[in-house]
């Protein structure tokens, strides 16, 4: 990533480059965030960083209420986005459903 920010700021290969501000400004963020990945990898053995929450918890919805026994249950859980995408499981009776 920081390479890639270098070729940005050369004036060889790019009409426009940032200001040297902005330069050192995206410089610090970038290495600041590789970092912290490498912190929470080899320190905390976190296998990813959640970068942004759901801005709404999950919502389940039912085609129908109430349901009577045997009766088929369709129901639908949707989020709001987040980084990384959420993944879904239901779980009906500590068994995982499909």
């Amino acid at each position: 990533m920081l390479d890639w920010l270098e070729e940005w700021n050369d004036p060889a290969k790019f009409s426009k480059r940032q200001t040297s501000q902005t330069y050192a400004a995206l410089h610090h963020t970038v290495y600041g965030l590789l970092e912290l990945v490498r912190y929470c990898k080899s320190e905390l053995h976190s296998n990813y960083i959640l970068l942004e929450l759901p801005e709404y918890p999950p919502t389940i919805s039912v085609s129908r209420e109430p349901l009577d026994y045997g009766d088929t249950l369709r129901a639908n859980c949707s989020c709001s986005p987040s980084r990384p995408r959420a993944t879904l499981t239901f779980y009906l009776n500590d068994i995982m459903s499909n």
